[in-house]
């Protein structure tokens, strides 16, 4: 049976915002990028500082709550914390010393929020992928927001056509009207 051992270093860079707790919650500790987001939450109890958002009904009340996750994926949002942060990860038992980990990743749905939490890729493993998607959706709101100022100058410039066409077909109706015009006068007496 293959077993790894990571050094506390080794941990850190491959899950930055790792929490490791005891079998009643308390945790034992934390990511680097953990604390940059929410403070040092060592010694304190996993299930007063986080709700389960998904899946719906895990309460966290005993033990087996939370061993019933161990595998399946598990988002929690902090409830302390100032700024509601959402994270998505896996719980994992660790047998040998009868502890659970939490690895996750913050779930962002902007790149300014990294900004909010001085988080920099750095803070990132380098194999999540949240910066990359992220820089693709701030890319993509920078088009959809060019793509508007087009659409809007287009419709612009479509309304100064329905008008110019409207002055055409006053104009060549003219000719019909009065096969030698001298001048024009509207019903309301306007040239």
């Amino acid at each position: 049976m293959l077993s790894l051992n990571f050094s506390k270093s080794e941990l850190t860079n491959i899950f930055p915002f790792y929490i490791l707790m005891d079998k009643e919650f308390y945790i034992s500790d934390i990511g680097p990028s953990i604390v940059k987001m929410i403070g040092d939450i060592q010694g304190q109890n996993f299930k007063d500082l986080f709700y389960v958002k998904s899946p719906k009904n895990i309460l966290l009340e005993d033990e087996w709550d939370l061993q019933d996750m161990i595998g399946k994926l598990l988002v929690v949002e902090s409830i302390l914390h100032p700024i509601k942060t959402t994270f998505r990860g896996q719980l994992i038992f660790l047998k040998e010393s009868n502890q659970i980990i939490y690895i996750n990743t913050p779930w962002f749905s902007d790149l300014n929020q990294m900004d909010i939490y001085d988080l920099t890729i750095s803070d990132f493993a380098l194999n999540d992928t949240t910066p990359d998607l992220l820089n693709v959706l701030k890319s993509k709101e920078i088009v959809n927001a060019d793509m508007m100022v087009v659409a809007d100058e287009l419709i612009n410039e479509r309304n100064k056509l329905i008008e110019k066409n409207k002055q055409v077909e006053i104009l060549a109706k003219f000719q019909e009207q009065n096969p030698q015009p001298i001048i024009r006068v509207s019903f309301d007496g306007e040239l």
